[in-house]
Order: structure tokens, then C-alpha cells, then sequence
């Protein structure tokens, strides 16, 4: 399965899977080597997707998500130089290792036949990744709708 949404939903949504995962990583607790490698999975897919894909379009408007980026890719840079303590091509040259799509690092996540998605420049509108909800219809009420009293109760009521 590609990319199954209602997998997706049940995940990111119901189980707050990221904002959880997010706390874990600031914790620094044990699994948190686990979670950086399943974050960096997300953040990884969500390059090759378009805008109008769930996953894209959920973490691009979660705000935790959002704030973590820059703090994700300093620990997975972080466990990386930790893992490879020979020094590299990159830090041999004193350039930053690349950590997205096309780099090592995401062929080791099993990334390495995926490449960023390009928006097509004619195609492109202002509108592109946004969708239209639908509005839910209001369920009548059963029973008398106080709105509608009739003019001889409220005159009733007067002369009282």
C-alpha cells in the first residue's frame, strides 16, 4: 500500500501519533532513536508527495510539526555522526551532511527510488493543495422549537 489514508488518519489523528512523538524526542527518553527514525520517515514521504496528499497536508498545518523541523534534522545529524564516528566525504570537506531525499541517509530509510515532489510551474494556482469541506446540514430537533411560541401564550403571560 502506497499511501493509505485511512491508515494515516487513525495514526496522526486519532492517536496524536507526532504530537506524542514530539514530546518523547524533548524527554530524551529511550526510545527516542526509534521515534526520530519514524519522524524523519514522515518528514521524508511528505517531500515526495504532492500538496494535496493527506500526510503533506496534515503536517504542513501541525504546528508542533512545524516548530520541530529544524530540531529533528540537528538529531538525526547528531545520530548520524554518532553512528559513523569515521570521518566522512562530508566532514572531511566541512560540508553538512545531507539528510533528505536523494542523500544516503533516506536510501538507508528505504527512500532512495523517491525524489522530491515538483510542482509544475503552468499548473500551479493559488488554490493548489486546499480542499473544500462540505457543511454538515443541522439535524432538525424533535418537539416543540421554543422559537415558535404562539402569540396567544405570550399574551398569557403578560396579563398575569
Amino acid at each position: 500500500i502506497e499511501h493509505h489514508e485511512v491508515s494515516l488518519r487513525v495514526v496522526l489523528q486519532k492517536n496524536k501519533f507526532v504530537s506524542r512523538a514530539i514530546k518523547t524526542c524533548f524527554k530524551r527518553e529511550a526510545n527516542r532513536g526509534v521515534l526520530v527514525v519514524c519522524l524523519n520517515i514522515l518528514r521524508l514521504r511528505c517531500q515526495s508527495l504532492s500538496p494535496s496528499a493527506f500526510l503533506r497536508q496534515f503536517l504542513e498545518s501541525h504546528d508542533a510539526w512545524k516548530g520541530f523541523q529544524d530540531e529533528l534534522k540537528r538529531i538525526t545529524l547528531e545520530q548520524e555522526c554518532q553512528s559513523h564516528p569515521v570521518p566522512t566525504k562530508e566532514a572531511r570537506f566541512n560540508e553538512p551532511m545531507d539528510i533528505d531525499l536523494g542523500s544516503p541517509y533516506a536510501a538507508l530509510l528505504g527512500f532512495d527510488q523517491f525524489e522530491a515532489y515538483q510542482i509544475d510551474p503552468s499548473q500551479e494556482t493559488n488554490n493548489v493543495g486546499t480542499t473544500k469541506k462540505k457543511k454538515k446540514k443541522k439535524k432538525k430537533r424533535k418537539g416543540k422549537n421554543p422559537k415558535n411560541i404562539d402569540d396567544e401564550t405570550c399574551q398569557d403571560n403578560e396579563e398575569d
